[in-house]
């Protein structure tokens, strides 16, 4: 069973396991493949505004509906 530190897999182990020295092992970088969907800033601010401006709708109609019953 491989032993594992509190953040995950022991680089000394896995070198051991790997055959490759310590020096390499640490030398190891990410591949530049990524998982985040390329989003338009548009798409993205244009939700944020949505969900802002949905409970300032909300507010103003609530504000519209009790002056129209209170002009009755």
């Amino acid at each position: 069973m491989q032993k594992a530190t509190d953040t995950g897999i022991n680089p000394e182990v896995a070198a051991k396991r790997l055959n490759i020295d310590w020096d390499t092992a640490a030398n190891i970088e990410d591949s530049d493949v990524t998982d985040d969907a390329e989003v338009p800033s548009a798409v993205g601010y244009g939700a944020l505004y949505l969900v802002t401006a949905f409970p300032v709708i909300i507010g103003i109609s609530v504000v519209l509906i009790l002056f129209y019953n209170s002009l009755q």
